[in-house]
């Protein structure tokens, strides 16, 4: 459990001090849990890179928030399965139990069985995509928005320390704390 603590405090780390403005690296998360949550297995990456791309977000983010899917993949499209389902009842009625047995028994029925479970993959996945992309775009952007402040405001007290104990005026490190600044 510490290991998985260690990785997941290191990909955090890596997000909140991901170059760009907080909006672009908030972006890439969301653009990131957005394709994570889509049943598009493997164009998943690539996916989310050319829509960061395009979305002018960053791209760092986004790929790593894909990858944060992967260990939760069965959960993941179950329940974008069970959202899709939910949401097709009033076009298509209930759905059914899936008769394995008949798709074993003849492969005419694979193109209806794949239909069904696609169409309801894609659109669960869309909308929980959607939700989760929206959420995790605002819990970012405000957690990159605080971090940012906070590492600000302790180089600003670090610089008035500095400036204060250096008789004359500004010693060579409070000189390059205001050239970060």
């Amino acid at each position: 459990m510490n290991r998985i603590r260690k990785k997941l405090r290191k990909v955090y780390l890596r997000i909140i001090t991901a170059k760009g403005a907080p909006h672009q690296v908030a972006g890439g998360v969301a653009v990131g849990v957005f394709w994570g949550l889509s049943p598009l297995w493997s164009l998943q990456m690539v996916l989310a890179l050319v829509t960061a791309t395009v979305l002018n977000v960053n791209r760092v983010t986004a790929v790593i928030c894909v990858h944060l899917s992967n260990p939760a993949t069965l959960f993941i499209y179950w329940f974008t399965y069970w959202v899709g389902d939910l949401l097709l009842i009033p076009v298509t009625g209930p759905s059914k139990p899936i008769a394995w047995s008949a798709l074993r028994s003849s492969l005419g029925t694979f193109p209806a069985v794949a239909e069904h479970v696609l169409a309801r993959l894609l659109l669960g996945g869309v909308v929980v995509g959607l939700i989760a992309g929206a959420i995790s775009y605002a819990l970012t952007l405000r957690t990159i928005t605080r971090y940012r402040q906070a590492v600000q405001k302790r180089r600003e007290r670090l610089r008035a320390t500095l400036e204060a104990a250096a008789p004359g005026g500004k010693t060579a490190q409070a000189a390059e704390l205001s050239s970060r600044a």
